[in-house]
């Protein structure tokens, strides 16, 4: 294999969407606590529990969620679409990720890193801006419907006034939330869509 020197605006360009990442994943564990923190609310016990959807050990995982939905996003604009010579790179990654029984947050990071190793610098801003906007979607949403997206370790019941119709994986860490619900449905469909455009 070939090693080569990441040039200087791609590492700026990496620095500038890991601390969105970073950022992003924070978001809900500050809406947890001013929650928390209100008389006579308290937060979910996803958000409470030592296993819930706002503990460390599940940041990677939520960080992995949201690259891999925001690939789907990235055909929307001709200049982000993922090519041929990406979708190949990317198809064995996601079908390792689609079959894995277990996702321990190591192996989310190196999961995460290998896509957007794969990825442009474009491609790596727009996945940002699909994130933010899907963060402030949720947070506008919040109170008025049910959450219906991923929820790594998150409860199995819903919050008073939440639909509770999204997926809720096992509040055991490690788990893989991609083998169940609209998080696997969605990995489906775009290991499929990369598949045909790989030929």
């Amino acid at each position: 294999m070939t090693h080569h020197t990441t040039p200087p605006h791609r590492v700026q360009t990496r620095a500038a969407h890991l601390a969105l990442t970073a950022l992003l994943g924070l978001l809900p564990l500050a809406h947890a606590q001013q929650t928390q923190a209100a008389p006579g609310v308290q937060g979910t016990p996803g958000q409470r529990g030592p296993g819930g959807a706002h503990n460390p050990a599940f940041a990677a995982t939520f960080d992995l969620i949201r690259t891999v939905n925001g690939l789907r996003d990235l055909d929307k604009d001709p200049k982000t679409a993922i090519t041929r010579a990406e979708a190949k790179t990317l198809l064995p990654i996601l079908k390792t990720l689609q079959s894995a029984r277990t996702l321990p947050p190591a192996t989310a990071t190196s999961t995460l890193a290998r896509i957007e190793d794969t990825l442009s610098d474009p491609q790596l801003t727009a996945l940002d801006t699909i994130a933010l906007k899907r963060q402030q979607a949720m947070r506008s949403g919040q109170g008025r419907q049910g959450y219906t997206g991923p929820r790594p370790g998150g409860s199995s019941q819903g919050q008073p006034g939440q639909a509770g119709t999204g997926p809720r994986p096992t509040r055991t860490p490690g788990m893989n939330p991609f083998l169940q619900g609209r998080v696997a449905d969605g990995l489906g469909t775009l290991i499929r869509t990369l598949t045909a455009r790989a030929k």
